[in-house]
């Protein structure tokens, strides 16, 4: 009762004091109620207009906890967008969400009351892993009120299906074949049931882009195991032939849930699933040495045959790092001169600084001294780079077994170096160098201080899971920074690289 009455209480200032902001053009509120949450606690909302701006939002707010609530007041770039919310991070920085991907439109004036539920009673087996905020759903009882809320209550509704649904998820059989796994039909099939009840109480648009959102999402789960199975049964060629065949039946039949070009481009989710599935099903059969072309080049243009404009821009923005095994620097500078789309080619550069063939970007940190090192300063040498952070198991695991002795192996050769970047306090930091989990005197030490994990070197390379392996030829060009090549292949894979990279000219 105490907690209604708190909602109850901010529904009537909104209507009768007019407390929340004033909603203006372009303008809309979200208020977010957290009983029983400390004051001062900070809680983060990101804003975006698709799936390209996604990867780097168009605003970011931060509001705290007061009176176990709190207000953002968005600033619309468009008339569609989209907000994600999250109040915690993982031990690597990952934002754990509440909400994401939820549709915001001007003039949405929304208190969403989230009330924590005893696990036991609402803890659901969830297969999805691509969707990650549906493993936070059973958390809370969601409420939703003000003008808009009619749309989150939809999406969320959905949102429960899919959970509910998810620890049915099988991947794909073992003959290559999608037609077994009725799961993700069956629960796609029930979200849309659910919708049409929804139909009378929303606009048309605002179904058919939520439907859109779902429908795309679900097969970027769907595909999300069928990478996981192409993995495991590489071996069998006439795999990837008959998964081909099977998922082109499916895509077609998702994609009339899908309404039109304009709420393609606008989703979150479909450019990412077309790109899934050009990268997934094409290359993994290309890579299997049972289907050459198309490369890179040929690919793209049976991108842009189907697409048009800006939807085809953001296909392309995904598909590219999802193909990097068959992405060439010189066709991919080719590829961004005709692509107009700003978000587009931001993320597309961002792919490039950290992949094969193209040049590391340059940075300047503080090793033990207090000396500024650069990466600039190493040209000429092989450069390995190892991010890490203190309490990561899988830094020291790397570091004990595989890294050390690989490091111990070129300790006498000055062509090689070994540089060890932390991201913890430096204090934290300096009492760890010398405990052999994570790195050792000699190599080139360097912290990124006060900025940890906000510090550019970060985002410039990439940086969201850790250990994080870079290798760097002499002339400063990325030979690889896959774990596949530099971590999984153990210390003769390690050695391997490293005498590549000391091998080529470029």
């Amino acid at each position: 009762m105490k907690q209604l009455g708190l909602f109850i209480f901010l529904l009537l200032n909104t209507a009768v004091y007019g407390r929340m902001p004033v909603i203006n053009t372009m303008q809309a509120s979200i208020t977010l109620v957290l009983p029983a949450t400390p004051a001062g606690t900070p809680v983060y909302l990101s804003l975006y207009r698709n799936g390209i701006c996604k990867e780097a939002p168009d605003t970011q707010y931060t509001a705290q906890i007061k009176r176990n609530s709190c207000t953002f007041a968005i600033q619309l770039p468009a008339d569609y967008c989209y907000f994600s919310i999250h109040q915690q991070t993982t031990s690597k920085g990952t934002p754990v969400y509440l909400f994401a991907d939820y549709l915001v439109q001007q003039n949405d004036s929304v208190t969403i009351l989230l009330q924590p539920t005893a696990k036991e009673e609402n803890d659901t087996q969830i297969g999805f892993t691509y969707y990650a905020p549906l493993q936070q759903l059973h958390k809370y009882k969601v409420t939703f009120a003000g003008p808009g809320a009619v749309k989150y209550s939809c999406r969320y509704r959905a949102d429960q299906l899919l959970q509910q649904a998810g620890g049915s998820l099988l991947s794909v059989d073992t003959n290559g074949l999608f037609s077994r796994n009725q799961h993700a039909d069956s629960a796609l099939a029930t979200v849309h049931r659910y919708l049409l009840t929804c139909k009378s109480l929303i606009p048309t648009a605002i179904y058919t882009q939520i439907l859109t959102d779902i429908a795309a999402m679900l097969e970027c789960e769907r595909l999300y195991f069928y990478q996981i199975s192409a993995a495991s049964w590489h071996s069998y060629t006439g795999f990837f032939n008959k998964a081909l065949s099977s998922y082109q039946i499916i895509r077609k039949k998702t994609d009339q849930y899908c309404s039109n070009n304009r709420q393609k481009t606008i989703s979150p989710w479909y450019s990412h699933w077309q790109a899934m599935y050009y990268s997934q099903v094409y290359n993994n059969r290309y890579n299997a040495g049972t289907y050459k072309p198309p490369l890179l080049s040929r690919t793209i243009q049976q991108i842009k045959q189907q697409y048009k404009e800006q939807l085809a821009d953001q296909i392309i923005a995904f598909y590219i790092p999802a193909s990097s095994k068959i992405a060439q620097p010189a066709a991919i500078r080719q590829i961004t001169q005709q692509m107009k789309n700003a978000y587009c080619l931001q993320l597309v550069n961002r792919f490039m600084q950290t992949s094969t063939g193209f040049t590391a970007r340059d940075f300047q940190l503080a090793d033990t001294t207090g000396n500024l090192i650069s990466l600039h300063r190493f040209r000429g040498k092989t450069v390995f780079i190892d991010f890490w952070f203190i309490g990561c198991s899988a830094c020291s695991k790397y570091y004990k077994e595989i890294l050390a002795p690989t490091e111990e192996k070129y300790r006498t050769d000055s062509n090689v170096v070994f540089i060890s970047i932390n991201i913890d306090s430096r204090a934290d930091w300096l009492k760890e160098i010398n405990s052999g989990n994570y790195t050792s005197p000699w190599c080139v030490n360097l912290n990124t201080g006060e900025n940890g994990l906000t510090h550019p070197v970060i985002k410039d390379y990439d940086v969201t899971v850790y250990p994080r392996p870079y290798l760097i030829s002499k002339t400063g060009k990325i030979i690889t920074s896959k774990s596949s090549d530099l971590r999984f292949k153990g210390i003769s894979g390690l050695t391997t690289f490293i005498e590549k990279a000391k091998a080529t000219q470029q």
